[in-house]
């Protein structure tokens, strides 16, 4: 009889049903027999030949997921479909497993951008010092099989390659085993850590472009940065000099003039690798070129002031007037300027951040206020005392009213202002600002003893807790 007229029988009630609590029956025969599929009992001579199969559906295809998982990475695909088909009874393809190994990631071969984001996550870990051991969909990836790989991108360099923007490939698995580390003597641990930097530095000012070779073979660089190197080289050549000289004063002089060349470095490789991480206009890249302009105002005021000005019309034109950006660095430009003496242009600049405050109803209190207090002290030095008092307690009050008087924004404004008082002559009124600042000092670190001496408390209950339950525990034991 065949499969049809058999399984019109069944319905008709002309054959019995399966019985699908029997112990011989097979979960997977059970399960196409409760779907009304009628098969034979896989123990038979033909489904023991493999002469009947059923194609997989969606659940068997899930229920049997780890299993053909576990095969494929010990077989072929031939043989996966092999063993499916005498051990589960189910009819499948080639083409069946390679689409089931695509959509479930089990693919044996490893992609190109899958190899680079295993060398930039090696380089990085290499870097902190670790030795990484990789695992990619349960197979382990050799370290030879990445070595190889890294040879056919010598054209990039360390830093090239830490900055590849590959994702990491899901069922990638990484581990670092911890050896026993050889420390180096305390005697060169400095020494190596500057040479690690200023490798870092050369070769990231190579790729970054911010140095560069000029026809006739010398360096050039696009930031000043190059000469900065140069010369914290020729510094410490001299402090040498005078070391072997047993001049040790001289020595130490360089030395200080090399540390303030090294500092200036560090803040170019701040800004260097902001811009490449975070992006040219991020805050923490603002801010980093806010500070370097700051530095550089002792030396060169108006070139400072104008590069911050240039500054702030490019984020201006970007993020638009009203940007907090935009805000941040129209009140650092008017603290340039009054640090220059330009005082009507900070009291310009200052007023622009107050109007744009003001106009959209005092979402921001922070910039309000310091947009007051930055008014107040721009004309507290242009000698308009009146106005400078009022706009000093004007900041003081906002301040207050948005994060409470125990801030030490609050704080900072009144010992300004204190100050300011001071040297105007009111000593009295100075005094009683001074006092007022003194007792807010003291609440705050009252408020941050009561804070420090609740979560003490909160911690020896819980330990209470934890220490009785252990004790319930024991005497149950006992």
């Amino acid at each position: 009889m065949g499969e049809r007229h058999e399984q019109m029988a069944i319905d008709q009630g002309l054959l019995p049903q399966p019985n699908l609590n029997d112990p011989e029956l097979s979960f997977d025969h059970a399960l196409r027999c409760s779907n009304g599929n009628h098969v034979e009992d896989p123990s038979s001579a033909s489904a023991k030949q493999g002469e009947w199969c059923a194609e997989p559906t969606e659940k068997d295809w899930e229920r049997l997921k780890p299993t053909i998982a576990e095969l494929y990475a010990k077989n072929t695909l031939e043989e996966v479909r092999k063993t499916m088909k005498h051990d589960h009874g189910l009819k499948v393809s080639t083409k069946m497993l390679k689409d089931r190994r695509r959509k479930w990631n089990l693919d044996k071969n490893i992609k190109s951008h899958e190899m680079r984001a295993i060398i930039r996550i090696q380089a990085q870990l290499e870097r902190a010092g670790k030795t990484p051991v990789f695992t990619l969909r349960g197979s382990h990836v050799s370290r030879e099989k990445i070595a190889r790989f890294r040879r056919s991108m010598r054209a990039l360099s360390d830093d090239k390659i830490l900055r590849l923007q590959d994702p990491t490939p899901p069922g990638l698995v990484c581990q670092t085993p911890v050896d026993t580390p050889i420390v180096a003597p305390v005697l060169i641990q400095l020494a190596e850590r500057i040479g690690r930097l200023l490798k870092d530095y050369i070769h990231g000012s190579f790729d970054a472009g911010t140095w560069y070779l000029t026809d006739s073979g010398e360096c050039g660089s696009t930031k000043g940065s190059w000469k900065i190197s140069y010369d914290f080289h020729g510094d410490c050549n001299r402090a040498l000099q005078f070391l072997d000289r047993n001049d040790l004063g001289s020595a130490r002089r360089y030395l200080d003039i090399a540390l303030a060349r090294t500092l200036r470095v560090a803040q170019e490789v701040e800004i260097d690798c902001f811009i490449q991480r975070a992006g040219r206009w991020s805050w923490e890249t603002l801010h980093f070129e806010y500070q370097r302009l700051f530095y550089c105002l002792k030396n060169d005021r108006a070139g400072a002031t104008k590069r911050l000005a240039s500054l702030l019309s490019d984020v201006g034109n970007i993020f638009g007037a009203t940007d907090l950006r935009t805000l941040n660095i129209c009140l650092k430009l008017a603290r340039f300027h009054i640090l220059t003496g330009e005082f009507k242009e900070a009291f310009e600049v200052a007023q622009k951040v107050i109007s744009i405050e003001e106009t959209r109803r005092k979402t921001h209190p922070w910039y309000l206020a310091e947009g007051y207090f930055t008014l107040a002290t721009a004309q507290a030095s242009w000698s308009r005392e009146i106005l400078a008092e009022e706009n000093f307690r004007r900041a003081i009050y906002i301040a207050a009213g948005e994060f409470g008087w125990e801030d030490t924004v609050v704080i900072r404004y009144m010992l300004h202002f204190e100050h300011w008082l001071d040297s105007c002559g009111r000593r009295e009124e100075a005094a009683r600002v001074r006092g007022d600042g003194e007792m807010l000092v003291s609440r705050r670190h009252q408020k941050l003893a009561e804070e420090e001496r609740e979560r003490w408390e909160a911690y020896q209950v819980a330990r209470g807790s934890v220490k009785d339950n252990a004790d319930s525990v024991e005497s149950v034991v006992e």
